[in-house]
């Protein structure tokens, strides 16, 4: 629980407004780290967890960007220093313009209860880094739409940022490929557009998988125009684009060292 003191030593810094702003909606319902980046970062309770994003999202100057989602398997760490027991944590970097501040919320799970509520119905980006959370980590969120592995083709087993998960080659079994394994693999890797919520209209629709990418988004955006003015000159063709926010290719660029591929699909009938 965070008491609010008036401040007179210039060496103290003042108590965030967002922190005093949380104080006064949910005392007593988080605990306060205090990180060496000095971004504001609280724990919550996972039945609190969308009420505190939500919180967040409808402030005055509200935090409209999740500019991160991630977890951390803590289970070998020893020293907490206060903090709530945790061995997975999730934790939502969230980002305010009006403010020009962040502030990170993190959840601490049990090893044999790894499940939080999504929160794509608060960020739509959230669908891409919760599949990446549970890709790597095996934590499930409930209620995603479409919760499958990202980086990771779907026959693979295991979650490689466990800290149980094998990290030398030597460790794993000697790697094979024979004709079975590899038509198996090869239609793992066939995109069917059914599994992604798209619908074909008769038995003569069919799909177009293009990969445009890496491309700066300046000629992404010259794709998206072509595409739509293809679909208004000609009722045969249909626009399906998928494009993540400028902050996802950030992202990507800077925690994996690669640039993001923007996939447009076309259906063609």
């Amino acid at each position: 629980m965070v008491t609010v003191v008036e401040n007179t030593d210039p060496k103290i810094k003042p108590v965030p407004a967002v922190i005093t702003e949380l104080e006064q909606k949910y005392a007593g319902k988080f605990v306060v780290q205090h990180t060496v980046d000095e971004i504001p970062t609280v724990w919550v309770a996972r039945a609190d967890l969308l009420d505190v994003l939500l919180f967040l999202r409808k402030l005055p100057k509200p935090h409209v960007m999740l500019f991160d989602l991630s977890a951390i398997d803590e289970r070998l760490r020893q020293h907490r220093a206060g903090l709530p027991d945790s061995d997975f944590t999730v934790f939502y970097h969230l980002m305010s313009l009006e403010r020009n501040s962040d502030i990170r919320v993190k959840v601490a799970l049990s090893e044999d209860d790894l499940n939080v509520p999504s929160a794509t119905n608060i960020w739509p980006n959230a669908n891409w880094y919760e599949r990446e959370v549970w890709d790597m980590f095996g934590i499930v969120f409930t209620d995603h739409p479409h919760l499958t592995r990202i980086l990771l083709p779907k026959y693979w087993e295991g979650h490689p940022l466990r800290k149980e998960y094998h990290a030398r080659a030597t460790e794993f079994t000697p790697y094979f490929l024979n004709t079975a394994k590899q038509q198996y693999e090869q239609e793992n890797l066939r995109f069917v557009p059914e599994e992604w919520g798209m619908k074909r209209s008769g038995r003569d629709e069919d799909f177009m998988f293009l990969n445009i990418g890496p491309n700066h988004p300046p000629l992404t955006v010259r794709f998206v125009w072509y595409y739509s003015w293809m679909a208004r000159k000609s009722s045969t063709v249909s626009l399906i684009l998928a494009i993540t926010i400028a902050a996802q290719k950030r992202w990507l660029s800077v925690k994996h060292g690669t640039h993001l591929f923007l996939i447009p699909t076309v259906s063609i009938i």
